[in-house]
C-alpha cells in the first residue's frame, strides 16, 4: 500500500553544493559587472548625452513629475536612481542609442520616399459616357396620418 522511496543523500549534497557554487559565481560575476559599470558610468552618461540629450532630460522630467504626483514614489525613484546610477546610465545610453537609430532610419525612409515617384496608371482622355434611363418623377409626399387607420382601407 505504501511505496518506499530511497533518498540518496550523496546526490542531494552534491546538488546543494552545485547550487551554492552557481549562486556564489553569479554573485561575483554581477559584482564584477557592477564594478566595471561604476567606473564606466561617467562615459556612459556622456555618450547618452551625445547620442540623444533629450532622453536624459526626459528621464529627469519623469522623475520630477513622479515626485509631484506621488512624493513618496518620486523620492524613492530618485534614491534608487542615485544608488543604482551605473544601471541607470546604462539604461539611458541604450535608450538614447536606440532613439538615434530610429530617427536615422525614419529620415532614411523619408528621403527614399521623396526620391521615388509614385506608381500611376494612364487613363484614356475621352470621358466615359454612361446612358442612364430617364428619371421618374417623384410622387408627391403623402400626408402623414395614423398608420393604424391605413390598415383598414
Amino acid at each position: 500500500m505504501y511505496r518506499k522511496v530511497k533518498i540518496d543523500t550523496g546526490t542531494m549534497i552534491v546538488s546543494a553544493l552545485v547550487m551554492i557554487l552557481f549562486f556564489v559565481g553569479m554573485f561575483y560575476l554581477v559584482g564584477g559587472i557592477m564594478k566595471v559599470l561604476t567606473w564606466a558610468a561617467p562615459a556612459l552618461l556622456i555618450l547618452a548625452l551625445i547620442f540623444d540629450y533629450k532622453t536624459v532630460l526626459n528621464y529627469g522630467k519623469w522623475l520630477i513629475d513622479l515626485t509631484k504626483r506621488n512624493p513618496l514614489m518620486g523620492i524613492g525613484a530618485i534614491a534608487l536612481s542615485v544608488l543604482a546610477y551605473p544601471l541607470v546610465f546604462t539604461y539611458l545610453l541604450a535608450r538614447a542609442y536606440l532613439s538615434k537609430k530610429i530617427k536615422k532610419m525614419q529620415s532614411d525612409y523619408e528621403t527614399r520616399q521623396q526620391g521615388e515617384f509614385a506608381d500611376f496608371e494612364v487613363i484614356d482622355e475621352k470621358p466615359l459616357r454612361i446612358d442612364l434611363p430617364p428619371r421618374r418623377p417623384e410622387a408627391p409626399p403623402k400626408e402623414r396620418g395614423n398608420d393604424y387607420d391605413e390598415m383598414f382601407k
